[in-house]
């Protein structure tokens, strides 16, 4: 952030920020629950999906229990019912039966789609309704905030 963007922000800016921001996940994750749950899907399950959809390779269930910060028991039951309803598979590795594998199946995949498809129309009103100096300035700042948020995570301190 540049010097002059950075004495232009005060504390009440600041703090329309940090009151703006829980109310603009929480209307978006509502619209995302909206459409996850006419699939009769859970948002928990959800998140677990997606981390699927963007691992680049099949993950062992402690890997999405840590990422999402799960107990390993609510994973277990998360996945029972994600397998019944068909959208992932478990796999027992060759040279360790113990360890249990997650993967996407054709239906996830394409749940993933409509998704997409749905959420691609979302943000195409709301960007439709922007100039375009306005929509190159979110996305920056989208870009910026994600990039900052997931380093927190990757570097959060242990408990």
């Amino acid at each position: 952030m540049s010097k002059e963007m950075e004495t232009n922000i005060n504390n009440q800016d600041y703090l329309q920020i940090i009151e703006s921001m829980p109310e603009i996940v929480c209307n978006m994750e509502q619209h995302m629950m909206h459409q996850i749950e006419k699939h009769g899907l859970t948002m928990p399950q959800f998140w677990v999906l997606t981390r699927l959809f963007h691992a680049e390779r099949k993950l062992k269930v402690s890997e999405i229990s840590e990422s999402l910060d799960l107990p390993a028991s609510s994973m277990t039951e998360m996945l029972d019912k994600l397998e019944k309803a068909g959208f992932v598979k478990r796999q027992r590795i060759k040279d360790d039966r113990r360890v249990v594998v997650i993967e996407t199946t054709k239906k996830s995949e394409q749940l993933r789609q409509k998704l997409t498809h749905s959420n691609l129309h979302f943000f195409q009103e709301f960007f439709n309704k922007l100039r375009e100096d306005e929509k190159q300035t979110v996305l920056k700042m989208i870009r910026i905030l994600r990039e900052y948020t997931r380093s927190w995570r990757e570097n959060k301190p242990e408990s």
